[in-house]
This record gives structure tokens, C-alpha cells and sequence, in this order.
């Protein structure tokens, strides 16, 4: 795991996981805002992939828009955007996951004994 995942990681479990996703993509990927829910979807399923282990079955289901008032997704809205609900699932996925289960993150010296 590089240092990148480990950021997006620690972004996700942070109190304000949208707003530190945005700083970690802007800093190391990209500027612009239109790319930004498709690309951090893509990266947080990659993530999700490699290192947690829950079924397709259970993704598609949160995936449903009729759950996306879970994840403060307004999917009856016109501006609806399925990358964004996709990106606050696995987020959420990531947030609510132990840090053991990560192979590969370290610990931050300032935890360290």
C-alpha cells in the first residue's frame, strides 16, 4: 500500500471525510471538481477491493438509490449524481472498517509506543 492509499485511508476515517477526500484528490491527482466522484470512486473501490471483504450482493443494495438518504444523497433531486452516492458508500464502507483490516497501513509516530 502506498503512501497515497494511506492518506485516502486516513481521509475517509477523518471527521470530515468529504472535505479531506477533496484536499488528498486535488493535491495528488487532479484540480478539477468535474472528475473528481468518478475518479475517488474508482480509487475507493480499488481500496475496498484489495482490502475489505464484503459481498456484491450487499454493495448493490446500498447502492440502491432508494438508500441514498443514508449517505445524505438526494436521489429524487435533478442534479443526482450516482458517482457521488457510489463514492459516499465506499467512503462509508472504509470509515466504519477496523485499521487491521488494511494490510500495509502504518501506524502515525505520534501513536506509536
Amino acid at each position: 500500500m502506498n503512501k497515497i492509499d494511506q492518506l485516502i485511508i486516513r481521509a475517509c476515517k477523518s471527521k470530515n471525510p468529504d472535505t479531506r477526500l477533496k484536499s488528498v484528490y486535488r493535491r495528488f491527482y487532479c484540480s478539477d471538481e468535474e472528475l473528481f466522484f468518478a475518479s475517488i470512486t474508482g480509487i475507493l473501490a480499488r481500496l475496498c477491493e484489495d482490502n475489505l471483504s464484503f459481498t456484491v450482493g450487499a454493495l448493490i443494495t446500498e447502492l440502491n438509490p432508494g438508500n441514498g438518504w443514508k449517505y445524505g444523497v438526494n436521489t429524487i433531486a435533478r442534479d443526482y449524481n450516482y458517482w457521488e452516492h457510489c463514492s459516499k458508500v465506499l467512503s462509508s464502507r472504509i470509515r466504519l472498517s477496523m485499521v487491521s483490516e488494511f494490510d500495509g497501513l502504518s501506524i502515525p509516530r505520534r501513536f506509536k509506543a
